[in-house]
Protein backbone atom coordinates (compact mmCIF):
# COMPACT_ATOMS: atom_id res chain seq x y z
CA UNK A 1 0.00 0.00 0.00
CA UNK A 2 2.89 2.73 1.18
CA UNK A 3 4.45 2.45 -2.67
CA UNK A 4 1.34 2.81 -3.75
CA UNK A 5 0.45 6.33 -2.07
CA UNK A 6 3.67 7.75 -4.12
CA UNK A 7 3.23 11.49 -3.07
CA UNK A 8 4.48 12.34 0.34
CA UNK A 9 1.32 14.56 1.82
CA UNK A 10 -0.72 11.13 1.22
CA UNK A 11 1.78 8.69 2.74
CA UNK A 12 2.04 11.38 5.77
CA UNK A 13 -1.36 11.67 5.94
CA UNK A 14 -2.05 8.07 6.37
CA UNK A 15 0.41 7.96 8.80
CA UNK A 16 -1.24 10.64 10.73
CA UNK A 17 -4.84 8.92 10.63
CA UNK A 18 -3.20 5.42 11.45
CA UNK A 19 -1.77 6.52 14.09
CA UNK A 20 -3.64 8.90 15.65
CA UNK A 21 -6.35 5.80 15.44
CA UNK A 22 -3.95 3.69 17.36
CA UNK A 23 -2.80 6.11 19.78
CA UNK A 24 -6.26 8.21 20.34
CA UNK A 25 -4.14 11.11 19.81
CA UNK A 26 -1.83 12.51 16.82
CA UNK A 27 1.45 12.46 16.60
CA UNK A 28 3.82 14.92 17.07
CA UNK A 29 4.61 16.37 13.93
CA UNK A 30 7.10 19.63 12.75
CA UNK A 31 5.90 22.77 14.07
CA UNK A 32 4.66 25.36 11.04
CA UNK A 33 8.01 27.09 10.84
CA UNK A 34 10.32 24.42 10.06
CA UNK A 35 7.67 23.05 7.54
CA UNK A 36 7.62 26.27 6.20
CA UNK A 37 11.46 26.87 6.46
CA UNK A 38 11.44 23.16 4.58
CA UNK A 39 9.50 24.13 1.44
CA UNK A 40 11.04 27.39 1.03
CA UNK A 41 14.15 25.22 0.58
CA UNK A 42 12.80 21.97 -1.16
CA UNK A 43 10.48 24.56 -3.18
CA UNK A 44 11.65 27.46 -3.92
CA UNK A 45 15.42 27.12 -3.77
CA UNK A 46 16.50 28.93 -0.78
CA UNK A 47 20.14 28.02 0.46
CA UNK A 48 20.12 27.54 4.35
CA UNK A 49 22.49 28.88 6.59
CA UNK A 50 24.39 25.63 9.10
CA UNK A 51 22.52 27.24 12.09
CA UNK A 52 19.17 26.58 10.05
CA UNK A 53 19.66 23.31 8.26
CA UNK A 54 21.26 22.17 12.34
CA UNK A 55 17.79 23.30 13.57
CA UNK A 56 15.80 21.75 11.11
CA UNK A 57 17.79 18.88 11.18
CA UNK A 58 17.31 18.82 15.22
CA UNK A 59 13.79 19.08 14.79
CA UNK A 60 13.51 15.87 12.47
CA UNK A 61 15.59 13.98 14.35
CA UNK A 62 13.24 14.65 18.18
CA UNK A 63 10.46 13.56 15.92
CA UNK A 64 11.99 10.75 14.64
CA UNK A 65 13.78 9.39 18.06
CA UNK A 66 10.11 9.78 19.73
CA UNK A 67 8.67 7.76 17.25
CA UNK A 68 10.90 4.97 17.99
CA UNK A 69 11.11 4.81 21.50
CA UNK A 70 7.40 4.68 21.65
CA UNK A 71 7.56 1.99 18.67
CA UNK A 72 10.47 0.23 21.00
CA UNK A 73 7.88 0.23 24.04
CA UNK A 74 4.66 -0.35 22.84
CA UNK A 75 5.81 -2.93 19.97
CA UNK A 76 8.76 -4.80 21.23
CA UNK A 77 7.76 -7.71 18.98
CA UNK A 78 6.65 -6.40 16.59
CA UNK A 79 10.12 -4.41 16.02
CA UNK A 80 12.33 -7.75 17.00
CA UNK A 81 9.75 -10.18 14.34
CA UNK A 82 10.39 -7.03 11.46
CA UNK A 83 14.50 -6.59 11.99
CA UNK A 84 14.15 -10.69 11.62
CA UNK A 85 11.64 -10.22 8.33
CA UNK A 86 14.39 -7.59 6.75
CA UNK A 87 17.19 -10.18 7.66
CA UNK A 88 15.42 -13.40 5.46
CA UNK A 89 14.82 -10.58 2.90
CA UNK A 90 18.23 -9.89 2.59
CA UNK A 91 18.74 -13.33 2.31
CA UNK A 92 16.84 -14.11 -0.18
CA UNK A 93 17.61 -10.89 -2.09
CA UNK A 94 21.64 -12.53 -2.01
CA UNK A 95 20.99 -15.96 -3.30
CA UNK A 96 20.66 -17.64 -0.20
CA UNK A 97 23.63 -16.46 1.19
CA UNK A 98 23.83 -16.64 5.13
CA UNK A 99 23.64 -13.00 5.83
CA UNK A 100 25.96 -11.89 9.03
CA UNK A 101 24.84 -8.97 11.36
CA UNK A 102 26.09 -6.35 13.78
CA UNK A 103 25.04 -3.56 15.33
CA UNK A 104 26.64 -0.14 15.07
CA UNK A 105 25.49 2.97 17.36
CA UNK A 106 24.64 5.53 14.45
CA UNK A 107 22.58 8.69 15.54
CA UNK A 108 19.05 6.54 14.94
CA UNK A 109 18.84 3.59 15.76
CA UNK A 110 16.36 0.28 16.66
CA UNK A 111 18.83 -1.77 18.44
CA UNK A 112 21.54 0.34 20.56
CA UNK A 113 20.30 1.29 24.04
CA UNK A 114 22.91 3.88 25.18
CA UNK A 115 19.99 6.36 26.19
CA UNK A 116 22.97 8.96 26.56
CA UNK A 117 24.14 8.82 23.12
CA UNK A 118 20.23 8.35 21.63
CA UNK A 119 20.10 11.77 23.37
CA UNK A 120 22.71 13.42 21.68
CA UNK A 121 22.36 16.70 19.59
CA UNK A 122 22.73 16.57 16.15
CA UNK A 123 25.19 18.98 15.87
CA UNK A 124 27.64 16.58 18.71
CA UNK A 125 27.17 13.53 16.43
CA UNK A 126 28.16 15.31 13.36
CA UNK A 127 31.05 16.60 15.71
CA UNK A 128 32.12 13.07 16.03
CA UNK A 129 31.61 12.13 12.14
CA UNK A 130 33.84 14.94 11.67
CA UNK A 131 36.44 13.39 14.45
CA UNK A 132 36.24 10.13 12.84
CA UNK A 133 37.14 11.54 9.22
CA UNK A 134 39.84 13.08 10.25
CA UNK A 135 41.08 10.05 12.30
CA UNK A 136 40.64 7.79 9.09
CA UNK A 137 42.13 10.76 6.87
CA UNK A 138 45.41 10.44 8.36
Amino acid sequence: MWKQAHLSERQLGAFIALYTLDVGEPPKLLNASLVKFRNQVIHQGRIPTRAEALKYGQGVLDIIRSLISEAKSRFPKGIEQETHRHIISSQKEWGGEVPSTMGLATIVSLTHVDEARNNRSLEDSLGDIEAMRSIYAS
